[in-house]
């Protein structure tokens, strides 16, 4: 409808996706914009047809309990 769209591509050589990792601005974002923000993932990159699959709005689906968060590492900055 004319409105901005976040995409974030995320790619794999592999057919599929057990998972993903997201930053913790790539989550803000996702929160923030939630219906306008969707994950473009991108199978099979180094093949002649790449697979590629659309998941709209993940902080949705999250509230639904359709995926789950884990922390994957912290940044330790120094002061």
């Amino acid at each position: 409808a004319g409105g901005i769209v976040a995409v974030e591509v995320k790619a794999s050589g592999g057919p599929g996706f057990p998972s993903v990792e997201m930053t913790g601005n790539e989550w803000r974002a996702a929160l923030e914009l939630g219906k306008r923000y969707r994950l473009a993932l991108v199978g099979m990159v180094r093949s002649e047809v790449p697979e590629i699959q659309f998941l709209d709005d993940p902080a949705a689906m999250f509230a639904r309990e359709q995926v789950r968060l884990e922390p994957v590492t912290w940044r330790m900055t120094f002061r």
